[in-house]
């Protein structure tokens, strides 16, 4: 009876130090996750930033071009040389 007792009390430790094993693993699986997720969330930010500041710099510049337009002659000067300043079209052949 003995015999079996201690066998038993050593696989309950085996199995007690596997189960640590497979906790520490879990434990850090989930912080290098954890991580890593910031990491994108930082990304994101930093996208998200740029998109921004794209963003105001197209309503600058759509500002500029409106305030140019408002100028008085600035159709007819726009107008008389737009094809000294925009190239022909490209055709496919």
């Amino acid at each position: 009876m003995e015999e079996k007792v201690r066998k038993l009390a050593e696989r309950s430790s085996r199995a007690t130090k596997e189960i640590a094993t497979l906790i520490a693993e879990v434990q850090q699986g989930t912080e290098d996750a954890v991580k890593a997720m910031q990491q994108r969330a930082m990304e994101v930010g930093a996208g998200a930033k740029l998109a921004d500041e794209a963003g105001a710099s197209l309503d600058a510049s759509g500002h500029s071009v409106r305030c140019w337009f408002s100028l008085p002659g600035a159709d007819a000067v726009a107008s008389s040389g737009r094809r000294e300043v925009l190239p022909a079209p490209l055709v496919h052949r």
